[in-house]
């Protein structure tokens, strides 16, 4: 069961992650200082600490400019992180929104009207 449920919030999520304006880009410069800082340098030492720390909307954030820079840079070491990182971040948020479904016992819920059509 803990599998379809997830199945449903990384699909629910996927359309959360996209950037709201893709015309409206971060510049390359923008998204490769942002990419090593949040990878402390391509490292990735520490970083599941400092991702725990972040709240959903920044996890959110930092998830749609990931994406957003590996459209606009497929130079390495960025796209790689880029992509890294989206799935990294995504992974995070949908186990919070997991965690919040069982906080809140809502699993059962959930599941029946998802059995019922309502997605």
């Amino acid at each position: 069961m803990k599998i379809a449920i997830t199945a449903a919030i990384v699909v629910a999520f996927t359309f959360l992650a996209r950037p709201v304006s893709p015309q409206d880009p971060a510049p390359i410069e923008k998204c490769r200082a942002d990419l090593a800082s949040w990878t402390h340098d391509f490292s990735y030492t520490d970083t599941n600490r400092t991702d725990a720390i972040l709240s959903y909307q920044q996890l959110k954030d930092r998830s749609a400019e990931a994406n957003q820079c590996a459209l606009m840079d497929d130079k390495e070491p960025y796209h790689g992180a880029s992509i890294d990182l989206q799935g990294r971040y995504s992974t995070i948020m949908r186990d919070r929104l997991y965690d919040f479904l069982v906080r809140h016992s809502m699993t059962d819920q959930f599941q029946k009207e998802d059995a019922n059509g309502l997605r």
